[in-house]
Order: C-alpha cells, then structure tokens, then sequence
C-alpha cells in the first residue's frame, strides 16, 4: 500500500521535534534526508533484489534499528552509512552527517535516547511501494506529462499551477492532438479550468472566444484573477515535441509570466 504524503509529513514534522534545539534548523535536513534515503532503499532492496541501490550486510537501516539504545549508537549509525555509501560509491553524498556529533545530538544518555527516537519514528513507514514509474495511478497533478507512439516518445508538456496543472496539460494535448495545432499556438492558446466548482475559472481571452457559445451549455465564466495582472493567467507551461530524424521542438509561453525561455543544445540552423 501507498504511504500517504499525511504520514510523511508527519514523520518528517516529528523528526524536526527531536532535532530542535541542538543545532540550527537549516542543518536538521542533513539527518533526516539520511535517515529516509536509508530507510527507502532498505525497503526498495526488500521488496526487489533487483533494486538500483545495493544495500550489503550491515548497511541497512534495519541495522541502524538493532542500534537502538546501544551506548555507542552515533558512531554505529556512521559506520552503517558508511557502509552503504562505500557499496554505491556515495561516499561524501550520503555520509556527510555526523550521528556521533555531541554538540548537536547530546552527550551520553541524551545521544542515545534523541537517536533512538528519531530511527524510531520512520521505522513505521512502508516506503517500498512509493516509486514513479509506468503503468502506476498518479496519486499527484505534476507535471510533466509525456505522450508515446508505439513506445516512442512525441511530445513532453508541464506547467507549474496547483489544482490548474492537469486542465492545463490537458488543454495543450487537447490543443495539439485533436485540434492540430501547432505545438506553439497550443501552449499560447487561452486556457479555462474547471475544477468541480461552480463557476469556471477562465482568462480573459478565453472568455471572449468561447463564452457565449458555452453559456448555453450551462457553463458559467469568472476571471481567474485581475484581468491586468498576472493573477488573471493560467499555468506557465512548457512542452518539446520530438520530431522525425532526433529533431527536437522546445517551447515556452510566448507572453504569460512575462514570458518563458525554451532551447535546444543544437539549434537547427
């Protein structure tokens, strides 16, 4: 099953909770990332043997679990992490914080009960099921959104925008596929977005072209924000289409947000 993003965030708020007070609050993601990198592959690596990070005999977070209360539990946690950075060559990557650091973790009884606690709390989590990868339900709207014929990718669209990015990626497919588009007029077309409100949440341009003849249907149009700022602008996208012979289209809005930047490495000359 899933974990769900409630149940991280509430590990990771916890995690914060123990770690407050000792150190600065800009250093509390160099533990805790640790923490769930080891954590995450150790349950990848149980759930598939053939899992890209290759987690060896006394370098797992189970191990760091058998840790728990042992006197000399930061420098075992160093030593468990070194062990895994060394197998996948992540030395300096994942071992750069120190668990046997007094200054920050407490000296003495205090180390080993804020490290107990702090293995404790994402030992509950299940993280092996949580992986993007194909032929999955998306449990979120991002983007991007990558479309293939006969295996082949065509054409890769995304926009930043909360609750409007699906509307928006699919306007611009819709745009694009079925109304044959160019892939420039698609992204630059108005956009609307409904999203089981009443009203439908749209730009002014859109409101223009398709109002009247929607109004019928029992559409009902509100701006999406002051018609003469930005807020009244839905999405900031950008798409690349893959053409024939390697050739690739990159595209950006030609005037929302101001304005975005889309190149290629090699341009076409």
């Amino acid at each position: 099953m899933a974990l769900k993003k409630s149940d991280l965030y509430g590990s990771l708020w916890r995690s914060c909770d123990e770690l407050r007070g000792g150190m600065d609050a800009s250093q509390y993601k160099d533990y805790i990332l640790t923490l769930l990198f080891m954590k995450y592959v150790s349950d990848k690596a149980k759930a598939d043997p053939d899992s890209l990070i290759d987690v060896p005999k006394g370098g797992s977070f189970d191990d760091m679990l058998a840790a728990k209360g042992a006197t000399d539990i930061g420098d075992r946690f160093n030593k468990i992490i070194a062990k895994l950075a060394e197998e996948n060559d992540l030395k300096g990557v994942i071992d750069v914080a120190d668990f046997n650091d007094e200054e920050k973790l407490g000296k003495g009884k205090d180390m080993v009960d804020r490290l107990s606690r702090l293995v404790g709390i994402f030992d509950g989590l299940d993280l092996s099921a949580n992986r993007a990868e194909g032929g999955k339900r998306p449990r979120s709207s991002m983007a991007p959104t990558i479309v293939t014929r006969n295996g082949r990718p065509v054409l890769a669209v995304g926009s930043p925008g909360g609750s409007t990015i699906i509307t928006t990626v699919l306007q611009m497919l819709f745009n694009r596929i079925d109304r044959g588009m160019t892939i420039q007029d698609a992204i630059a077309a108005p956009r609307a977005s409904q999203r089981n409100m009443k009203d439908v949440t749209a730009e002014p341009a859109f409101i223009e072209a398709y109002g009247a003849q929607l109004k019928p249907f029992g559409h009902t149009f509100v701006l999406q924000g002051d018609a003469f700022t930005s807020k009244a602008e839905i999405g900031a996208a950008t798409a690349i289409e893959f053409g024939r012979r390697g050739k690739l289209t990159a595209v950006s809005e030609p005037v929302r947000r101001g304005g975005g930047s889309a190149l290629v490495v090699q341009p076409d000359r």
